[in-house]
């Protein structure tokens, strides 16, 4: 007898549901429209327009065997990805926990874009309110850190800063000057010792304690490679000021009248030069401008 037809679209949709339900193609197919999955229905129920009576065997096997040769595949693929994206989060938790932690993921938040690299995107905020694993403590901070590495590295790019600029500067100019860093440049607070993320043992062996302030961090792309380093409220609030469009006159006053250091204003102008110096070569500067009362200079 012959196949109903059914619309492109309609069996886009109905492969769509049966290859990602997180339950599996044959508990799918025997249950469409469960009612015990209500935490995320529209993840469990079958669309409108069903497919499952177009579909045929080919040879002795199984509408449901092919059908679950395509599941494993999607599900193996987005697992080895989010190994990849989050290698440290792979080792704490070991094979298994770190796959049921994946499972769990999907369910709530499905792959719903074309490119497998953003599939990750919610999951340090997801391990914060994962039950399975509140105890340990650090856990989300971890994801959160290996997902800011990923949006450094894919950044866009910006127009690289050139030393040779400074020496076009006019001394009268340098109270009004304003530094542009390069897009990749993020500055983060952490209760916890994140520096020491990366000595994490294969055999996920680690022993973090929290500080008792946040302290900051520096993350940037260099030459095609993320870097990673602690910084300060200093550098912090340059960064800030400077992102803001800020004057280095204003920011040399931001920082004098900061109470996070107790050192003169001398000290702190000469830490800003530090800073600017450290900046150039590790190249998070795109740009330098001056008042275009005066001149541009990029």
């Amino acid at each position: 007898m012959k196949k109903s037809a059914i619309a492109l679209r309609d069996l886009q949709q109905w492969m769509k549901w049966v290859i990602t339900d997180p339950r599996g193609v044959d508990e799918a197919l025997r249950s469409p429209n469960p009612t015990a999955n209500a935490k995320y229905p529209e993840r469990y129920t079958e669309p409108e327009i069903s497919a499952c009576g177009v579909l045929l065997a080919a040879g002795n096997s199984k509408v449901e065997d092919r059908l679950g040769i395509y599941a494993e595949g999607y599900f193996a693929r987005i697992l080895e990805s989010l190994e990849a994206d989050f290698e440290r989060v792979r080792i704490i938790l070991g094979e298994f926990r770190f796959q049921k932690l994946v499972v769990d993921y999907l369910k709530a938040f499905p792959s719903r874009t074309i490119n497998i690299g953003e599939v990750g995107k919610y999951l340090a905020g997801f391990i914060t309110d994962y039950e399975e694993l509140k105890e340990i403590k650090f856990l989300s901070e971890l994801a959160a850190l290996e997902w800011k590495m990923i949006e450094v590295f894919y950044s866009n790019d910006s127009k690289l800063f050139d030393p040779a600029i400074l020496n076009q500067i006019p001394d009268e100019a340098w109270e009004t000057l304003r530094l542009d860093f390069d897009s990749s440049v993020v500055v983060f607070d952490s209760i916890w010792p994140i520096d020491l993320f990366w000595e994490i043992a294969k055999d996920g062996n680690y022993e973090f304690s929290q500080s008792s302030t946040p302290r900051s961090f520096i993350l940037w792309r260099k030459d095609g490679i993320v870097h990673f380093r602690k910084s300060n409220a200093i550098e912090k609030l340059l960064i800030s000021r400077f992102r803001e469009q800020d004057t280095l006159s204003n920011c040399l006053d931001a920082i004098s009248n900061s109470e996070s250091e107790s050192s003169s204003s001398e000290d702190k102008g000469a830490l800003v030069m530090e800073f600017f110096s450290n900046w150039v070569a590790e190249k998070m500067l795109s740009e330098l401008k001056i008042q275009s009362s005066i001149k541009n200079i990029r």
